[in-house]
């Protein structure tokens, strides 16, 4: 690959993860990097595991998601086996490796023939990056040096990601959490009540209102009244 050709696609992953609160959706803009610098992949799957099964985060090429699909249904596949392994897995010809017979058959109709499967991420957070191609052994012979930097940069730019992704979850989280901790001074100071009895009382009336805790602790912040107890009590 020309040294033009590897900046391009390193500048789209930077572009990805700077550019993350765009439009865009910015792992299936990593994958359209990745794919872009290896020209015999046709295609790519982000996923993470749920309950012990693949799903899917991102996908690039048409066919990337039904084959995720077709592995979380028969919970066998080159996806499935590096979750449980946390190692490489390649595959020259789905449909005639006999480690995983049923999903030989089923990606049949599919245009997915050679696979190769890195774990990515953390133990407590596993990902996967699935490459493929529509041809038998097209993924064989992948240029090696050109490979591992692009899964390093690749990798840099999912923790970086994933860095944002929990800090705006710490962000909401605050947010959401600041009245509620206010509304408990409010009623502990007005009311004289503790803060267990002011959490308690403003859970039973998110409750029996079917509203969210922290709506009700913008009220009683707003007003500074005890929420009323429910009908009945």
């Amino acid at each position: 690959m020309h040294s033009h050709e590897t900046t391009a696609w390193m500048e789209a992953l930077s572009a990805a993860v700077v550019d993350a609160d765009g439009d865009v959706d910015p792992y299936g803009a990593v994958l359209e990097a990745v794919v872009s610098a290896l020209p015999e992949v046709d295609g790519a799957v982000l996923c993470v595991v749920k309950a012990g099964k693949p799903v899917t985060v991102a996908v690039h090429g048409d066919v990337a998601d039904p084959f995720t699909e077709a592995q979380r249904h028969l919970g066998q596949g080159p996806t499935v086996q590096t979750f449980e392994q946390r190692t490489t897995i390649t595959s020259a010809d789905l449909t005639t490796d006999i480690r995983w017979p049923k999903l030989g058959q089923m990606v049949v109709a599919l245009p997915v023939r050679s696979v190769v499967c890195f774990p990515m991420g953390d133990p407590e957070r596993p990902v996967t990056l699935t490459l493929y191609a529509a041809q038998p052994s097209a993924l064989d012979h992948l240029d090696a040096d050109l490979l591992r930097l692009v899964l390093a940069h690749t990798g840099i730019a999912l923790a970086a990601l994933a860095q944002r992704t929990r800090a705006q979850n710490l962000q909401r989280a605050i947010r959401t959490n600041e009245p509620i901790s206010v509304a408990t001074g409010i009623l502990m100071t007005l009311h004289g009540c503790t803060e267990a009895d002011a959490m308690a009382v403003m859970t039973a009336a998110s409750r029996a209102q079917n509203r969210k805790l922290s709506d009700i602790a913008a009220e009683v912040v707003l007003t500074g009244a005890m929420p009323p107890p429910p009908t009945g009590s």
